[in-house]
C-alpha cells in the first residue's frame, strides 16, 4: 500500500448515523443556568489513567508544576504534557499515602510502609525523614499538614500527633489521650488548632496551639476518616462506618448528617461549599454550609474515590481501587454521567491493548465535556500514554470547518455559493467554469480526487507532496469525472480547492482565517497544519504490511480536506456551535445542515462538510496515515461524541458503535 487513502471516512460515520442514536443521559442538575462557560465549553470532569503500577492513586495535592498524587512507591505529577513519575527511595516497601504542600514549597508525603515523612521538589529531588519507632513498632503516618516551617502528621502506630522540623530533621510528638485511637485524618483550623479523626476510638480530637487536647465521642462504629475546616471556621468530618458526616462549630457543638454511600474524603471548596467522596457509591457530592446536597458527579463503580482536594478552584479526587484521578470543575452545573455508563464506556476502550496505539474519547452535553476516556500509547517507542490532552490529526473531520469558512465569506458577501471555481482561481481548464462552490461543498462537482491522480503517477506516501503540487495537478486535469450536479462522489480535491478560495478571497492564508474567525472566537485549541511538528501529538501507526509501523516519515501536506490537529474534547466543544451558534449565527447552521444532497437511497445526506442522518443526527469521520477520528452530534445538537485513535489497525467503527450503543439506553 503506498499510502492510506482517506476515503473510508464516509462508511464508518454513515453506519453509525443509520444504526445508532447518540443520546447522552441527563441527570438532576444543581442549577438552571444553561450558558455556563462561554465560548468553547470545558471539561466538567477530566479523567487521568496513570501508567500501570502495583498500587492505585491515593493521596492528592496541588504542588509545583501541576497536581501531585501518590501511588505506593512513587509520587506522580500530572502536567499539561502528561504524567511524571518520581520513585521514592526503597520504593518496593513504600506505601505512600497522604500528600500536602504549601505555596512555593515542595510536596510532602507520608510513607506508611517505611515509617517516614518525605518531600519532593519541582525537579523531583526526594528527601526523607524517618519517624522514630514507638515501642519497637514502625511508625505509620496517616495524614500530614504543612504548618508554617514545620510538617505535622498523625501517626497511627505511636498514637501521636507528630511535628517534623525539616531544617534539623528532628521529630517531636504529642500523645493522643485515648490509647490506641489510631489518629488518621488531619486538618488545621483558622485559629491554628490541629483537628484529627480517631478511627479506632470513634472520636474526633483537637490539639490546641497551647498543646492541650480535647476529644468528641461519636457513635460506636463511626470510624471517622477524613476531616476539613470550612471557611466559617467549622470542622467537618466523614463517619464512614455509619454513613454520616459530622460538623463541630466554633463553640464545640456537634451536629451529624446522614450521607449514604460510604463517605470517605472531604474538603472545603470555593463558595463555602464542601465536597465529599462516596467510596461505595463511586460519586462525589457537593454540599452547602448546612450539609444539603447541591450537586453530584458519578465517577466510577463501587470502591471508587477516596481522598479529595481543592486545587486552584477545581476539585480533585483519587480512586485507588481503579487507579484513576479525576478533576471536577465545580461550576459545571450539569452533573456527570452515571457510574454504570462511565464504567461500561471505559470497558469498551479497555478491550484495546494498553501497550499499543489506542484511542481517546470525549462526550459532551451543551458544550460541557462530561466524560473522557483513554487507552493505549501515544508513542509506542517511548511508552508515552494517551491522555485526554493528546492531539490527533482529525483527517476529514476538518471538512466542516472548510465549509464553514466558505459560508462565512458568503454571509459577508465576499463570494456567492453559485460562483464557479474559475471566478476565484485562475489557470484551470474550461471545466472550472461549470463547477460551483456549492457543488464542491457537497461533493457533486465531478472534480477528480487528487489521491487517484498521484496514485497514477506512482507517488508513495513518503514522497513530498505539497498543497501547491496538488493544486497544479488539478489544474492539469483534462476533464471532470461526471457532469457537475449529476451525482454524489466523495472527492478530497473539492476541499483542497475550497481552502485556496478562502485564502484568495480573504487575503490571509487558510489556517490563519480559521484561527481568527472560528478557533479563537470559540476558544478552541485547534490548528490546521500539515507541515510542522505538533507538540503533544500522538505518533500515527499503520499495519498495512502486517507489522506496526510509525508514519513518522509522512510528507503529504494537503490542507482544507484535512490537517486539523486537535483533541476529542475540543471537537465536542466545537459541536456546541451547532446548538448555540456564536460563530456564523443560525444562518451558518442552517446552511451546513439544511442544504443537503442525497448520497444513496435510504442513506444519510451530505451537507456542508457533514453527513446528516434522516432523523437529524450528523457527523463526519476522518483517517490519515493511521490517524482515525469519528465525530457525531445528536439531532437536537445538545450532545456530541468524538473518538480519535492513532492506528489503522483499530476498528474505530466498532469502538464508536459500542460507545454510542452504551449511551443510547442509559439506566433509569
Amino acid at each position: 500500500m503506498r499510502w492510506l487513502r482517506p476515503l473510508a471516512t464516509f462508511f464508518a460515520v454513515t453506519a453509525l448515523l443509520i444504526g445508532v442514536t447518540l443520546a447522552v443521559p441527563r441527570a438532576a442538575s444543581a442549577g438552571g443556568r444553561d450558558d455556563r462557560h462561554g465560548a468553547g465549553g470545558r471539561e466538567c470532569v477530566t479523567l487521568t489513567d496513570p501508567a500501570p503500577g502495583s498500587a492505585g492513586a491515593d493521596g492528592i495535592t496541588g504542588g509545583p508544576g501541576g497536581t501531585w498524587f501518590s501511588r505506593g512507591g512513587s509520587v506522580d505529577r500530572i502536567t499539561h504534557a502528561g504524567t511524571d513519575v518520581f520513585a521514592v527511595p526503597d520504593a518496593a516497601t513504600a506505601d505512600v499515602g497522604a500528600l500536602a504542600s504549601a505555596p512555593g514549597g515542595p510536596v510532602w508525603f507520608a510513607d506508611r510502609g517505611n515509617g517516614r515523612i518525605g518531600s519532593i521538589d519541582a525537579r523531583g529531588r526526594v528527601t526523607v525523614y524517618p519517624i522514630p519507632a514507638s515501642a519497637g513498632a514502625t511508625a505509620k503516618p496517616q495524614d500530614i499538614v504543612v504548618d508554617g516551617r514545620s510538617v505535622r502528621f498523625t501517626d497511627e502506630t505511636g498514637n501521636t500527633i507528630g511535628r517534623l522540623d525539616p531544617r534539623s530533621g528532628t521529630v517531636t510528638t504529642a500523645v493522643v489521650p485515648t490509647a490506641g485511637s489510631a489518629p488518621a485524618g488531619f486538618a488545621r483550623a483558622r485559629d491554628g488548632a490541629l483537628w484529627f479523626t480517631e478511627r479506632a476510638a470513634d472520636k474526633v480530637g483537637r490539639l490546641a496551639v497551647d498543646g492541650t487536647f480535647r476529644e468528641w465521642p461519636l457513635a460506636a462504629g463511626a470510624s471517622p476518616t477524613d476531616i476539613t475546616a470550612d471557611q466559617d471556621g467549622a470542622i467537618w468530618f466523614t463517619q464512614t462506618g455509619v454513613d454520616r458526616l459530622g460538623r463541630i462549630d466554633r463553640a464545640g457543638r456537634l451536629t451529624e448528617y446522614p450521607r449514604v454511600g460510604g463517605p470517605v474524603g472531604i474538603t472545603a471548596g470555593p463558595g463555602r461549599a464542601l465536597y465529599v467522596s462516596l467510596f461505595n457509591d463511586g460519586s462525589l457530592v457537593r454540599l452547602d454550609a448546612s450539609g444539603r446536597e447541591t450537586a453530584r458527579w458519578h465517577l466510577s463503580g463501587a470502591a471508587g474515590p477516596r481522598r479529595v482536594a481543592e486545587i486552584d478552584g477545581d476539585i480533585w479526587t483519587a480512586d485507588a481501587a481503579n487507579d484513576l484521578v479525576y478533576r471536577i470543575h465545580p461550576d459545571c452545573t450539569q452533573p456527570w454521567v452515571s457510574a454504570d455508563i462511565a464504567t461500561r464506556s471505559q470497558a469498551v476502550l479497555d478491550t484495546l491493548a494498553a501497550d499499543a496505539p489506542g484511542c481517546s474519547v470525549a462526550f459532551a452535553e451543551k458544550g460541557d465535556v462530561v466524560w473522557t476516556g483513554v487507552r493505549g500509547l501515544a508513542d509506542v517507542a517511548n511508552a508515552i500514554p494517551i491522555t485526554p490532552r493528546t492531539i490527533f490529526d482529525a483527517g476529514s473531520v476538518a471538512k466542516q470547518f472548510t465549509a464553514a469558512a466558505i459560508l462565512l465569506l458568503a454571509q459577508r458577501h465576499r463570494l456567492n455559493l453559485d460562483d464557479t471555481l474559475a471566478d476565484h482561481l485562475d489557470g484551470f481548464p474550461a471545466w472550472a467554469q461549470t463547477v460551483t462552490l456549492n457543488q464542491m461543498i457537497h461533493h457533486t462537482s465531478g472534480i477528480p480526487d487528487f489521491y487517484g491522480i498521484f496514485d497514477a503517477k506512482g507517488y508513495w506516501r513518503t514522497d513530498h507532496v505539497t498543497q501547491q503540487m496538488i493544486v497544479d495537478a488539478l489544474r492539469a486535469a483534462p476533464a471532470l469525472d461526471f457532469p457537475p450536479g449529476s451525482q454524489w462522489v466523495y472527492s478530497n480535491s473539492n476541499y483542497v480547492l475550497l481552502a485556496e478560495v478562502v485564502a484568495k478571497v480573504s487575503g490571509v492564508d487558510f489556517p490563519t482565517f480559521l484561527r481568527r474567525q472560528i478557533f479563537d472566537p470559540l476558544n478552541l485549541n485547534m490548528v490546521v497544519d500539515a507541515i510542522n511538528p505538533i507538540p503533544g501529538r500522538a505518533v500515527n501507526y499503520d499495519m498495512d504490511t502486517g507489522v506496526l509501523r510509525a508514519n513518522d516519515n509522512e510528507r503529504w501536506e494537503p490542507i482544507g480536506e484535512g490537517a486539523l490537529q486537535t483533541t476529542p474534547s475540543e471537537l465536542v466543544k466545537w459541536a456546541d456551535n451547532y446548538r448555540r451558534p456564536r460563530v456564523g449565527g443560525p444562518q451558518l447552521v442552517a446552511a451546513q445542515l439544511g442544504d443537503t444532497v442525497e448520497i444513496f437511497p435510504g442513506g444519510p445526506r451530505y451537507g456542508a462538510g457533514l453527513f446528516v442522518g434522516a432523523d437529524g443526527r450528523f457527523g463526519h469521520g476522518g483517517d490519515w496515515l493511521g490517524f482515525q477520528t469519528g465525530f457525531w452530534v445528536s439531532a437536537d445538537q445538545t450532545r456530541s461524541a468524538t473518538v480519535s485513535c492513532n492506528s489503522s489497525a483499530i476498528d474505530i467503527n466498532d469502538i464508536g458503535g459500542q460507545l454510542n450503543a452504551i449511551w443510547v439506553n442509559p439506566p433509569a
